[in-house]
């Protein structure tokens, strides 16, 4: 048996794309008349391949052609906030389905938008696309702003003639980022606040110097006495909260670096339910943009580079990228779900059936949904797990503190009790 490429109608007249194992294009044919579908080519193994999808007309697109990403991980944030730029993302879609060419409609957001790095963006990529530069590559240029994520999802947008739809998704998934962000700027803003606290906190709590300022000096003098000691305490502890407050800001900004983003990501992707939440959202969104681009008639080679560079995690992205260089001309999926390293037994079963029965874009689309919805369950988890931990930070950090208050009152205690202990 050998696999065939075909091009069929079902019975809403949608066309459909997929591969097949069959004996000989007879077989193929007959297959999908029992599934439902109207062949209109099958392409033999070997035979050059010519897309004749009538919806959207589109050349075949080399790895050559993509658009180059700078070298930076997928995982590295862009400078402008993600509300800000699904916002841009947003304004963009809806002018482009509105029939304004792309040219224009980044024209128009250079007036509009308020960010001053999307401002200064737009206007050389409106030059770029009057001069007849694709999106995709006009993005490319910006790695600071665009994310290797949204230019390879445009990328994927263009080669399946569905730019508005990449781009409508792009933006759903910076709000949800968005949303995400917020969240964890509550929890990351609580945890920095407590250090800080706890440095000039903590070194005023051994209360003994307060009270034998107290109980040795008239009232006046005992106050001076004890602003004193609370003063010294501050001025040890400014250069500590110094330091940690700097270090925060270094660690924002490290957070950027390439190195340290691929390191960030290994780790991420080991820790128990966040790496669990980082693969499943990475595996959805290959798994959605291989869909729609295999259903398109995207060549399998093509449509895997421009949908691994799509997954959020810098590691998957490169096993996913790794896969499709170790098998270079691999005309089955399967197999590279297989070499890949990031898909379970049962993904490639499903992908292996799918092939087999001509159904590979319905499988890749439920593998995608499967995915969504189990990191859809672990961000619930996982926002319950760091409400707890933040709770019990606050515990602890109280329980020390009353620790050292009760340690220093029983320091001044101990010496009248030991004098009235005495003989």
């Amino acid at each position: 048996m050998s696999l065939f490429r075909y091009e069929a109608v079902d019975k809403t007249g949608r066309v459909v794309h997929g591969v097949m194992d069959a004996v000989n294009e007879q077989q193929v044919t007959q297959k999908l008349l029992q599934m439902g579908y109207t062949a209109r080519a099958v392409y033999t193994p070997g035979a050059k391949q010519t897309t004749v999808q009538t919806a959207v007309p589109h050349q075949a697109v080399s790895q050559a052609q993509a658009p180059a990403a700078g070298g930076a991980p997928v995982s590295v944030k862009s400078c402008v906030p993600p509300w800000a730029l699904a916002n841009f993302f947003r304004q963009v879609a809806t002018l482009v389905k509105s029939g304004i060419p792309l040219y224009q409609s980044f024209s128009d957001m250079a007036f509009t938008t308020r960010n001053r790095h999307l401002k200064k963006a737009c206007a050389e990529m409106q030059q770029a696309l009057q001069n007849g530069q694709k999106l995709s590559g006009a993005m490319a240029k910006f790695p600071h702003i665009f994310p290797v994520y949204t230019t390879a999802s445009v990328w994927a947008g263009e080669l399946t003639g569905k730019v508005d739809v990449a781009l409508e998704e792009i933006a759903t998934d910076l709000e949800r980022e968005a949303s995400d962000t917020r969240y964890g700027w509550i929890g990351w803003g609580l945890t920095k606040l407590t250090v800080v606290f706890c440095v000039f906190l903590l070194p005023c709590l051994n209360i003994s110097k307060y009270l034998n300022a107290a109980f040795s000096n008239t009232t006046n003098e005992a106050l001076k006495k004890m602003f004193t000691i609370f003063v010294a305490s501050f001025f040890r502890a400014l250069p500590i909260a110094i330091v940690v407050v700097a270090g925060f800001f270094a660690w924002g900004r490290l957070k950027h670096v390439p190195g340290v983003r691929r390191v960030l990501d290994s780790i991420l992707l080991r820790m128990p339910v966040w790496g669990k939440l980082q693969r499943y959202r990475s595996m959805a969104r290959f798994l959605h943009v291989l869909d729609s681009l295999y259903a398109a008639g995207i060549s399998p080679a093509t449509a895997w580079d421009a949908a691994s560079l799509t997954a959020r995690n810098n590691e998957i992205a490169s096993k996913l990228r790794g896969a499709r260089i170790n098998m270079p001309n691999a005309e089955r999926l399967s197999d590279m779900f297989q070499i890949a390293g990031v898909f379970e037994s049962e993904d490639i079963g499903m992908a292996t059936a799918g092939e087999k029965s001509g159904r590979l874009p319905e499988t890749l689309g439920n593998l995608s949904y499967v995915y969504e919805d189990k990191a859809a369950s672990l961000k619930t988890a996982g926002r319950i797990i760091a409400i707890h931990a933040i709770i019990i930070s606050q515990i602890l950090l109280t329980g020390v503190a009353a620790i050292l208050m009760m340690t220093g009152y029983r320091q001044f205690l101990d010496p009248f009790l030991n004098g009235s202990m005495g003989p």
